[in-house]
């Protein structure tokens, strides 16, 4: 797991509320500091080749720190993406830019469970998702979908 359960409660109780009409919304919340550090970190050992899970990084524990803003994306139900996609910047407005993200992506999931689907031409491979997993991937490299399961946030 990328952080531990306190830091993962701390995280969600500052996502704002989604309407019970809305099946999404994106927003940015203030999350510590030592969580940006933790991702960018992860993306540069992948950026090099490395594999952070082989890393034995512990969970991350978030203390009163320094803040900074992260952009959030709220799904609810057995919410998934619609079809095989790359991963597009959003504005301040919560809408898709059109060009795809050059470079790597990296999501932390909070609640839920699912699956995330990539295919990179060569067929499809499948990553659980939990609460506390940090996924990242190479955006233009591949395409990908998420199955939520029925009933989680």
């Amino acid at each position: 797991d990328a952080v531990d359960e306190n830091t993962r409660l701390m995280l969600i109780e500052r996502f704002p509320d989604l309407q019970p009409d809305l099946r999404q919304i994106r927003s940015t919340i203030m999350a510590p500091a030592s969580l940006g550090t933790r991702i960018k970190d992860v993306v540069e050992w992948c950026m090099l080749g490395d594999d952070p899970s082989k890393m034995g990084l512990f969970p991350l524990h978030a203390e009163l720190e320094a803040e900074a803003p992260v952009p959030v994306k709220i799904s609810k139900g057995s919410c998934s993406s619609r079809a095989m996609h790359q991963d597009s910047q959003f504005d301040e407005n919560g809408h898709f830019e059109a060009d795809v993200i050059k470079g790597y992506v990296a999501v932390l999931y909070l609640t839920g469970l699912g699956r995330l689907i990539f295919d990179s031409g060569s067929g499809e491979q499948t990553i659980q998702l939990k609460p506390g997993r940090l996924v990242v991937w190479l955006n233009e490299a591949c395409m990908h979908r998420v199955e939520g399961y029925a009933g989680d946030a």
